[in-house]
Parts: structure tokens; C-alpha cells; sequence
């Protein structure tokens, strides 16, 4: 009797001993299968986003060989087609944009206020990108010394701006101001309710933009505010960017929009260009845009260009938007 009470406790126990084990067992499985699986999806996810990013570079490499051939004649957005996916490409001369070292005071302010910048904040900044550009005096400046205060210190240039990026130190000039924001029903808005990417300050200006005429091709609905457009002429030219490429026969129906903005514009750029193109892979949803500054070379040279910026991260109008014609 005693044995056989001893015996069905010890299968008692080797049973419990046995559901234990499976149970760690089973705990193991899932562990390892939950981590095998969010590796999975994260390799899944930065494949897309590699093949996103070769198909924007391949297609910024294209159009740049593409304007050689055709300088300053190419329609101001292409889509193009690879075996992976396909990539619209915005073509935007450098004449497009303010050139931040000539530009007046008050065309820098007006810029700032387009961009939401306080009234204040947008005459104190202008005054501060002057001084910064501005050679050294004898004097100290009100904004050296301030810039000398800070920690850690540092000193204005005062100098011609040959990166934008340098205007990240300016007193006034904020993140949102320089980088953009997304706003809902803001300046430009394509689709009413939708939040839509607002270009900074950044892609307003340039060392080597103009001060007289401006691309269409390219501006930015803020500098066209500056300029003195009405909102809603900019929201139908945005309208009719964002669904096609513009060409030189553009030019008379944009400026009809333009109001008092209208005669500092025109269609053509000059020998800098920035290429900015998203790319849309078949597989994943993946999306990237790259942008590059090219100089062109108008005298026979080796090489005939020299890539003078890269971004690997930017913002674009045509990020949802795949009903542009193939390039040929």
C-alpha cells in the first residue's frame, strides 16, 4: 500500500516536473519567435529604406547628366521609371531663391514674416543676418556681444554666407523658422483639413540666388508672400505645381496669379541647380527624398559639374503624388 502511495507520488511529481519544463519550453519558443519576427520586419524595413535611397540617388545622378545635355531646358519635375520603382525628380534653380547675401533688410524681414515669424522677431533677425554678413569694424556689435555670452561663445562671421546652415547661429533665427513646419490649412495648402510640409527659411534663400527676378520653377510659397502675392494666387500655383511640371508657356498664367509679385518673375535658372527627388519603390511604402546642389561649368572642363551640397533628408510637394508622365 505504502508503495504504491510512494510510487503515484513520485509520477505526481515527475508529471509536474514534465508541464514545468514544457512551459519554460514554450516561454523560450515565444520569446525567440516575437524577436525573429521584429527582426524580420526590422530588416524588411531598412531594406525599403535603402532601395528608397538608391533609387532617389540614381535618379538625382540621371537628371544631372540629363541637364548637360539640355542645360536649363528641362521641364521643372520629371518622373522616372527603374526596374525597382520610379522617382520624381524637382529640378530648382539656385535664381529661385533670395540671395542671403544681397538681400535687403527689408526683403529679409517681409521673408520672415511670410515664414510666421513675430514682427519683432522678424526686424531683429533681418538686422542680425546684416551684421552677420557684414565685414568686421572697429566696434563691437550689439549681436557680437551677445554671441560672445552665450555657452559656449562664438563670434559672427562677418563675412559673405557660403552655407545657410550658418544661419542656425544668427540671434532670433529659431528651428521651426530655418528647418519648416507642417501646418493644417496653412499658406499653400493643397488639400483643405491635410497637414502639409511649409518650407523654412532654408529653402527661401541662397548664396548664390537672385534679388531682382525669381524661377518659378522652383520658389517657395513664402518667398512669393514676401514678394507681395495675394494667398490665394499662391494656393492655385501650388495647386498646379504639385500636378505637373511648369514650362516656360507657365509663365504668363502664373503671373496672372501674382499680383504685385508678377514682375519679379520668370521661367529659366542659371548654372546651379538643386535637384531634390523621391523615390517610390514597387515593394514596401517606404518614401525618401535626397536633395543635391550641382555648379555647372559653362567653359570646356574635365568634369563638368561639382556637387557643391547633399541632403540625405528633405520635404517635397510630390511625396504622395505619383501621376507625373514618364521621362523619356
Amino acid at each position: 500500500m505504502r508503495r504504491t502511495i510512494g510510487l503515484r507520488y513520485r509520477r505526481g511529481g515527475a508529471l509536474l516536473a514534465v508541464l514545468w519544463l514544457s512551459a519554460a519550453l514554450a516561454s523560450i519558443a515565444l520569446a525567440v519567435a516575437t524577436r525573429v519576427r521584429a527582426e524580420t520586419e526590422r530588416s524588411a524595413t531598412l531594406v525599403d529604406g535603402m532601395q528608397a535611397r538608391y533609387l532617389a540617388e540614381g535618379a538625382i545622378q540621371r537628371m544631372i547628366v540629363a541637364n548637360i545635355r539640355r542645360p536649363g531646358l528641362l521641364p521643372s519635375a520629371q518622373r522616372l521609371e527603374f526596374p525597382t520603382g520610379s522617382a520624381i525628380v524637382e529640378i530648382l534653380p539656385a535664381s529661385s531663391r533670395l540671395d542671403i547675401n544681397r538681400a535687403s533688410p527689408d526683403d529679409l524681414a517681409r521673408l520672415l514674416l511670410a515664414l510666421g515669424a513675430s514682427p519683432p522677431q522678424a526686424a531683429e533677425t533681418a538686422a542680425a543676418i546684416v551684421d552677420w554678413r557684414t565685414g568686421q569694424t572697429s566696434a563691437v556689435s550689439a549681436f557680437d556681444s551677445y554671441y560672445l555670452q552665450q555657452t559656449p561663445s562664438f563670434r559672427a562671421r562677418h563675412a559673405s554666407i557660403e552655407d545657410v546652415e550658418e544661419l542656425l547661429f544668427v540671434k532670433g533665427m529659431t528651428p521651426e523658422l530655418f528647418y519648416g513646419s507642417y501646418v493644417r490649412d496653412g499658406l499653400g495648402s493643397p488639400t483643405p483639413g491635410r497637414l502639409t510640409a511649409r518650407g523654412g527659411f532654408r529653402d527661401c534663400v541662397s548664396p548664390q540666388g537672385s534679388i531682382t527676378s525669381f524661377d518659378i520653377a522652383g520658389i517657395e510659397p513664402a518667398l512669393l508672400l514676401a514678394l507681395g502675392a495675394p494667398p490665394a494666387g499662391i494656393d492655385q500655383f501650388r495647386r498646379l505645381r504639385a500636378t505637373r511640371p511648369l514650362g516656360p508657356a507657365d509663365l504668363p498664367q502664373v503671373q496672372a496669379l501674382m499680383g504685385a509679385a508678377a514682375p519679379r518673375l520668370r521661367y529659366g535658372g542659371n548654372t546651379i541647380y538643386t535637384f531634390r527627388a523621391t523615390a517610390f519603390p514597387k515593394s514596401g511604402s517606404a518614401r525618401r527624398t535626397i536633395e543635391a546642389t550641382v555648379k555647372y561649368f559653362d567653359r570646356p572642363v574635365d568634369v563638368p559639374f561639382h556637387v557643391t551640397a547633399w541632403r540625405e533628408t528633405s520635404t517635397s510637394d510630390f511625396a504622395n503624388i505619383g501621376g507625373l508622365p514618364a521621362w523619356r
